[in-house]
């Protein structure tokens, strides 16, 4: 990578932290005046969303905050860099599908959904877990 091309990747993530400091906000369930989460949050459960969301850009600035943090000290990795930013835009992405348009109802479904999605997959992991090592998670072993 150039110096060039260094300074302009430099540039272009000194909005990381910033980023993650809005999403925390976010995630604590601090909704912007007359936006549709504020108005989700009149309803039971209607602040998953934000939260999320919240959560998940927290992980995509703290992402994108470490890559900053490499280019700055001028170590451009081959490929790590790559799991860095993909695991921002996943992370972006997501956030977006639960704040999207369509009415409260859905975006609290869209929430409920991502629960959904994480404890199955908990679960398929102690499963497999329990077949590698048999009563460990029926012991009560693994959490």
């Amino acid at each position: 990578m150039t110096a060039a091309e260094l300074l302009e990747l430099r540039h272009a993530l000194v909005g990381a932290s910033s980023l993650r400091e809005r999403a925390q906000s976010a995630a604590q369930g601090r909704a912007a005046e007359g936006s549709d989460s504020q108005l989700d949050q009149r309803l039971p459960q209607g602040g998953m969303p934000q939260v999320f969301a919240g959560q998940l850009l927290t992980a995509a600035g703290e992402h994108l905050g470490v890559w900053r943090l490499l280019a700055e000290r001028g170590i451009v990795p081959r490929y790590a860099h790559l799991t860095l930013l993909r695991s921002a835009l996943e992370a972006a992405v997501a956030a977006r599908w639960l704040l999207a348009g369509g009415d409260t109802t859905a975006r609290i479904c869209r929430a409920m959904a991502l629960v959904e999605q994480a404890d199955n997959k908990v679960k398929g992991m102690a499963a497999s877990f329990d077949r590698t090592h048999p009563g460990a998670v029926s012991r009560g072993q693994v959490d």
